[in-house]
């Protein structure tokens, strides 16, 4: 029993790692889809500034 917990104490630790990057990596692709073009309502291509965050997992 002992050698199971240990065992599911270690996946819980692996799976909470891959949320945290997976959560990085959705906040990154967040931002670059803001950085590029879209259109307006009137149909004209307007530009929003790049505003890139540092993230780290």
């Amino acid at each position: 029993v002992e050698e199971i917990r240990t065992l599911a104490r270690e996946t819980g630790r692996n799976a909470q790692a891959r949320l945290k990057a997976i959560d990085a990596t959705l906040a990154v692709i967040g931002e670059a889809a803001k950085v590029h073009p879209t259109y307006s309502e009137a149909g004209r291509l307007t530009k929003r500034t790049p505003t890139f965050k540092q993230t780290s997992a």
